[in-house]
């Protein structure tokens, strides 16, 4: 197994910024642009939790070394 490919894919995989949408009703609560209803700025877009995922995959990974 090439350890050090994987985690190089894994990080390409790392996403950066909640979900926009032209219509700002439509985006991330978390996003800056997003001015729906939902007050609570939590992220809806999982951006969070697959970032989360992926953290956790590069501990597995590295709980090896």
């Amino acid at each position: 197994m090439d350890k050090k490919r994987l985690i190089e894919i894994l990080e390409l995989m790392r996403r950066f910024k909640h979900t926009e949408c032209e219509d700002g009703f439509y985006s991330c609560p978390a996003h800056p642009d997003y001015f729906g209803v939902d007050g609570s700025g939590e992220c809806r877009c999982g951006l969070v939790e697959d970032n989360a995922n992926l953290d956790e995959a590069l501990r597995i990974i590295n709980a090896d070394d």
